[in-house]
């Protein structure tokens, strides 16, 4: 059975009370297994953490009321979930746990004692926290194996999709610049003198661009042609992929752009097409399913 956290809670009604202590109680049980206040508190503590940072301790205390009956549905579901993946004999690694909780220390750019201290600041121990995650990862492996691995988006969908909306985007251009500003000049020469070299595009930006794209190697984006001032269309026009413009002169100074990638028209919408129908279909086939799971369990509110 899971170790519960059968401990006072200590909560800061209002900024000019003391705090007052509020004994740990029930508040659901599904089969056999008592979910408390406390445990149903340091999950909203797990899963929240960033909506949470910054609050004192009575507006933290009133986020959390406000959402306590919503969120104690998502944890019932946690609880029927990890009795289905048991069940499935589906488990987590040690280095399954390591690496996520890398990503997460990488994610947030946190030195290990550093992490440790973040996960105490949430009101959870470093073996709490490590728990409720390795839960995550199991329920993620659940999920996988019952509903995702098991879409299939056929190309009748997409196209009936497509053809029921009809397909309105326009070209588009993937681009990176390389910009000189005024008084500089000299500088065009030379990056003119390199790409005719065939030195990479993203190399010489680092070098010379006064864009604060130089950083990224010049790389600006996704833009429609819609988008553009007429200039640079005009200096985009039969220009394919892996090609670069003309010097292009502006107030700003002179502009070189490079085509990365052309996107025509229904590239982009089939993508998104298949993204959203992966999407319907995920959250029909979860909801249905997850329905059928907790049918399974006795499940008792007292919140």
């Amino acid at each position: 059975m899971r170790p519960f956290f059968w401990i006072l809670v200590s909560i800061l009604l209002l900024p000019t009370l003391s705090y007052a202590v509020l004994v740990d109680r029930i508040v659901a049980v599904v089969d056999r297994e008592a979910i408390t206040w406390s445990e149903l508190y340091k999950r909203m503590e797990f899963e929240l953490s960033d909506m949470l940072q910054g609050l004192n301790p009575a507006e933290r205390r009133q986020f959390i009321e406000k959402r306590q009956k919503e969120y104690l549905e998502k944890v019932i579901d946690t609880f029927v979930l990890l009795k289905e993946a048991e069940k499935e004999n589906i488990s987590v690694t040690e280095r399954e746990i390591r690496e996520a909780l890398e990503q997460i220390r990488n994610k947030y750019n946190l030195t290990p004692e550093g992490f440790k201290e973040a996960v105490q600041r949430q009101g959870l121990t470093f073996d709490e926290y490590r728990r409720l995650l390795a839960e995550q990862i199991i329920i993620n492996k659940l999920i996988s194996y019952k509903i995702s691995s098991n879409i299939v988006i056929s190309e009748e969908e997409v196209a009936g999709f497509m053809k029921d909306n009809p397909d309105k985007s326009e070209r588009s251009f993937l681009l990176r610049e390389i910009l000189i500003k005024k008084g500089k000049e000299d500088k065009l020469e030379k990056v003119l003198e390199g790409l005719k070299e065939g030195i990479p595009f993203d190399i010489l930006a680092k070098r010379f661009s006064d864009s604060p794209t130089a950083r990224d190697g010049g790389r600006m984006g996704l833009f429609k042609e819609s988008e553009m001032a007429v200039p640079i269309r005009e200096a985009l026009k039969g220009k394919g992929e892996g090609e670069y413009t003309d010097p292009i002169y502006t107030d700003k100074g002179i502009h070189i752009l490079f085509v990365e990638r052309i996107l025509q028209p229904g590239m982009l919408t089939r993508e998104k097409v298949v993204k959203e129908l992966r999407e319907k279909k995920f959250n029909e086939m979860y909801t249905r399913w997850l329905q059928e799971v907790r049918k399974k369990h006795f499940i008792e509110i007292k919140l």
